[in-house]
């Protein structure tokens, strides 16, 4: 048995009301439930972590393999290093590029540190 109903989600716009639904298409919560604020939210969640078992996730996962790191880089003081190859400084600004996009895209840092 899956933990939960299988990827992908997806919301439908009907004529009476909309709703998420399931790869199944068995509906999951519909316009009328006080959760319907967060439907784009939560199926772009629930796409975005496919295979990444809910124990991982609560163990907080994505904080660990994708904030950490950009924070790690965007902090260090790399100095410059030509002619190495690969080295952090490479690719840091593209790096923090990244990581002002997901701030800008909403909520601080502190929120993931």
């Amino acid at each position: 048995m899956s933990e939960h109903n299988p990827e992908p989600w997806e919301i439908r716009l009907g004529f009476e009301s909309n709703d998420i639904a399931d790869a199944n298409g068995k509906m999951l919560l519909n316009s009328h439930h006080e959760l319907w604020s967060a439907a784009g939210r939560i199926v772009a969640c629930i796409n975005a972590c496919k295979g990444i078992p809910t124990a991982a996730l609560e163990a907080g996962i994505i904080h660990k393999a994708v904030f950490e790191p950009l924070l790690e880089v965007c902090n260090a003081d790399c100095k410059p290093h030509r002619g190495v190859i690969g080295h952090p400084r490479d690719f840091r600004s593209q790096i923090c590029a990244v990581a002002r996009t997901l701030k800008n895209a909403g909520g601080s840092w502190e929120e993931y540190s």
